[in-house]
């Protein structure tokens, strides 16, 4: 978070029989008095970003086919695809409002 108080990271596990990685991301206190699952989605959750009021996340999943930008309310749990590109998103990050959002992202 902006302020220091709390981290999100990224666990990814193996599923051996199926021979398939997941990554999920994680909330932990500084302080480490919690962890908390945030997404269990069987996809890749990567590269997450605190928005700069530190109400949201934004990061890369492939949760629906392909790699796409999502946002997810910390209040709530609800969570968004907020791209639909042919090609996923890489290097995600937000204005310094947190209005908008910016990304890589080749083109055909």
């Amino acid at each position: 978070m902006p302020d220091g108080k709390r981290v999100v990271y990224v666990v990814t596990t193996a599923d051996v029989p199926k021979d398939v990685y997941h990554s999920n991301l994680w909330l932990a206190e500084a302080d480490g008095s919690s962890d908390i699952k945030l997404t269990s989605a069987a996809a890749h959750d990567e590269d997450p970003r605190w928005s700069p009021d530190g109400g949201r996340l934004l990061f890369t999943s492939d949760r629906d086919g392909k790699s796409q930008l999502y946002v997810r309310w910390l209040d709530t749990g609800q969570t968004a695809r907020i791209t639909d590109l042919q090609f996923g998103p890489s290097n995600p990050a937000w204005s310094p409002d947190g209005k908008m959002v910016a990304f890589i992202s080749p083109l055909p």
